[in-house]
């Protein structure tokens, strides 16, 4: 937050660093609500996780207000949920010394994203079974 109260926020959202996709700015709002849908393609659920990486959009170098991290195994292929993410000044817990909250991200699961995640699962098992691909 800017030290008049005003913020201009953006995430950067991503799995892996070469793959960023970044939401829309939130003119002038402590509160934003950015209700945008990202795809990104995850190869190993079990030890990914999403980064989303919070701005604030200023003229010359945009500020980061926060990045969290929320690992991929915690949403389940099951049902769609909302998770709610802790920002924090770096994913490196040790260089952390500020201890002012930063506050939180809510990011939901999308029904859509769940679908095609089973169905190629569901196509992994029967190339598995078809000998086409190795177990693993």
């Amino acid at each position: 937050m800017e030290m008049i109260g005003k913020s201009y926020p953006y995430v950067v959202v991503y799995i892996r660093p070469l793959f960023k996709v970044k939401t829309k700015v939130i003119d002038n709002d402590l509160n934003p609500i950015w209700n945008q849908t990202f795809e990104l393609i995850a190869e190993d659920k079990e030890t990914q996780s999403l980064i989303l990486d919070v701005f604030d959009e200023d003229v010359g170098q945009d500020k980061r207000l926060g990045i969290a991290k929320l690992k991929l195994i915690e949403l389940e292929a099951k049902t769609p949920k909302e998770v709610e993410v802790r920002l924090f000044p770096s994913l490196d817990m040790l260089k952390i010394k500020d201890k002012k909250d930063r506050g939180t991200l809510t990011v939901k699961e999308q029904l859509a994203a769940l679908e095609a995640e089973k169905m190629i699962l569901e196509e992994r098992k029967k190339l598995k079974a078809a000998g086409v691909i190795g177990i693993g």
